[in-house]
């Protein structure tokens, strides 16, 4: 299991290949957002893990090889582990965070809290809950942590995701599963190759919201039609509120998170009232209100400004999708909005 609160400290480092064989990246005075290290002993890995009181046993035969890569952002920690033995973990974390582990590989079954556990589900812990952990001969693991109350505001207001109580397995379907294990390899995959776009707000935030979207869209429960709606009139004032905070903010850093905590609303029934008023979901409106920043940005700025100073400065972290997003709303690409501005764009 992985830690939510504090980053940890560097207990017994080996060299590997691959992204695990970085060194520390720290970042201010915040201690550090992005931390690889690696492990030739299972009681030394379970140190590591700070916030937790928790042991690690190996139990099957061999050289133990654990690894641990961590992303910590503002509200939510990504801590990406690796064993390659049979471990027993026990313990309990701290505080009243909610860890959410997906597996990426699992080679065999593992057990959690006695129960059976597969390749095609999650498991999730609040803190200051007790559990118990079989793992499998080899596991790939990423855990997603932040606290309780944001979880369960982005997720299912008014109580734990999905209805947790203390820990559950939640299943995921065929379907589900791939998209949330390919947003968070990608979120590695890029901080691997550019820890530094980490030093921006607005990155932290879109980092952020990626995972709460993939995260809620993999753990929601089905909808209950039951549920009568609101008046139209209702639902465009909300909207209207939305709208109004979003532009409030000089910085771009509101998130369908923060709306959802700010109008108490679940993301499903956010996205309907959006469809309801202007046809687009809240994910949409935010990303084409974005670009639009990043455009005008371009054009009316100063002095030169470059591509990526100007789509960074708006929270888009990947250029090569910066560019498909901004040619699909704008018909052209960024470059030729520069150059129209030079006068060299027909």
């Amino acid at each position: 299991m992985t830690s939510s609160i504090d980053v940890p400290k560097r207990t017994q480092a080996n060299s590997l290949d691959g992204p695990f064989a970085q060194q520390p990246l720290t970042h201010d005075e915040s201690n550090s957002y992005h931390i690889t290290s690696a492990f030739s002993d299972a009681a030394a890995h379970a140190h590591a893990l700070s916030g937790w009181e928790q042991s690690y046993v190996q139990l099957s035969a061999g050289r133990f090889v654990g690894t641990l890569l961590e992303i910590n952002l503002d509200h939510l920690r990504l801590v990406r582990e690796t064993t390659n033995k049979v471990i027993h973990e026990r313990g309990h974390s701290q505080g009243r965070h909610r860890t959410i582990c997906v597996p990426v590989q699992m080679n065999g079954l593992a057990y959690f809290n006695g129960l059976p556990w597969t390749i095609n589900a999650c498991t999730s812990l609040l803190g200051e809950t007790d559990f118990d952990l079989i793992t499998p001969d080899s596991l790939d693991l990423i855990s997603i942590s932040a606290d309780n109350d944001r979880l369960a505001y982005t997720l299912t207001p008014g109580s734990d995701p999905a209805g947790m109580a203390g820990s559950a397995i939640i299943r995921i379907s065929p379907r589900q599963l791939p998209a949330l294990t390919i947003v968070l390899n990608s979120i590695f995959k890029r901080i691997a190759m550019q820890p530094e776009i980490l030093n921006l707000a607005a990155i932290r935030r879109d980092i952020e919201e990626s995972v709460f979207e993939v995260l809620a869209d993999a753990l929601y429960p089905p909808v209950d039609t039951r549920v009568p709606r609101p008046i139209y009139s209702v639902r465009r004032r909300i909207v209207q509120d939305a709208i109004e905070y979003v532009r409030s903010d000089p910085y771009g850093n509101v998130s369908v998170s923060d709306l959802c905590r700010l109008l108490h609303l679940n993301r499903r029934t956010l996205q309907e009232y959006f469809q309801d008023v202007v046809k687009f979901s809240p994910k949409q409106y935010l990303l084409a209100y974005r670009l639009g920043k990043v455009r005008s940005l371009i054009i009316d700025s100063n002095g030169p400004i470059s591509i990526k100073d100007a789509a960074m400065r708006w929270g888009f972290w990947h250029l090569g999708e910066f560019a498909n997003l901004y040619k699909r709303l704008f018909q052209e690409l960024p470059s030729c909005t520069v150059g129209s501005r030079q006068s060299l764009c027909e």
